[in-house]
């Protein structure tokens, strides 16, 4: 008898000692915005030094993880990053599960289909800078262009018969989430909730300037990915394909491309500061 009520207090001790999921999910949200927050400054950062003719080439996100690994304490900064990577990434996933958010958005089942499909796309993206990022710690081959990725996906996805027909239509979906991105950034879209009481109204009217300016940015640089993507299957040419790095290329190739280029970097940076943001101050309804 003595050792079932024993058995019962650990059992008691222990579930009260472990974290509950739902915090466990908001603390991996919260680093993985942090992560975010941090490439897409350094990408905005990088493209910026492109801009004003410090470097040849804009960068895209493996570039920045590079950048990040070639400073000193890299390791340890690029092991941050990993991290929060791996936690948007379950962030993300979860949010395609549970779509935790389907109360102040639209509950239309097309809607909450389409939020989930970007959900599953988004925590793809950070499972491949995980990687990347794992791949850099551990010494092993990593492709440094994001356009090399671009196109292999592409001519590997092509080589299948109605394969030009798939990338066309990734291409055309990517699109119309870049012109959703102008849509919120516009004020009429879905928009993060913050904890009101937590966050002065100076600072929350800055917050929603640095999103809008870039949310809008990072929708021209998807639009941009898009058309290439669709481009490269209409000519069956996967060589037309291109990543982050190429589309922002591709604005500094254009007549007043510096100031086209120039004007993106600062509103990915400034996306970037919005993440950061996001870490400290968003909302969380959790199912």
């Amino acid at each position: 008898m003595v050792q079932r009520v024993t058995t019962r207090k650990l059992t008691q001790t222990v579930k009260q000692a472990a974290p509950e999921p739902k915090k466990v999910i908001e603390f991996s949200a919260r680093f993985g915005f942090v992560a975010r927050g941090a490439v897409y400054i350094m990408v905005g950062m990088l493209a910026a030094m492109t801009s004003l003719g410090l470097r040849r080439h804009a960068a895209g996100s493996k570039a920045a993880l590079r950048t990040v690994f070639a400073q000193p304490a890299g390791s340890i900064l690029l092991g941050a990053l990993a991290l929060g990577f791996a936690g948007f990434a379950a962030w993300q996933f979860y949010r395609a599960l549970k779509d935790p958010d389907a109360k102040r958005l639209s509950r239309t089942p097309r809607a909450a289909l389409g939020r989930r499909i970007a959900y599953v796309f988004g925590g793809l993206v950070y499972v491949g800078l995980l990687y990347a990022a794992l791949h850099l710690l551990v010494g092993s081959h990593v492709s440094v262009s994001d356009d090399a990725d671009a196109r292999g996906w592409s001519a590997a996805i092509m080589s299948y018969p109605a394969g030009r027909w798939v990338v066309g239509l990734i291409g055309a979906g990517i699109v119309i989430f870049g012109f959703r991105q102008l849509y919120c950034a516009c004020g009429v879209g879905s928009v993060e909730p913050f904890h009101t009481r937590k966050i002065s109204k100076s600072a929350r009217l800055w917050v929603q300037v640095l999103s809008r300016f870039g949310i809008a940015s990072r929708g021209v640089v998807f639009i941009l990915l898009g058309f290439f993507l669709i481009m490269a299957a209409y000519h069956q040419k996967a060589r037309e394909a291109k990543g982050f790095s190429g589309a922002l290329q591709s604005l500094h190739a254009q007549p007043q491309g510096p100031w086209l280029l120039g004007i993106v970097s600062a509103g990915l940076i400034s996306f970037g500061v919005y993440q950061l943001a996001l870490a400290k101050y968003r909302r969380f309804e959790l199912n």
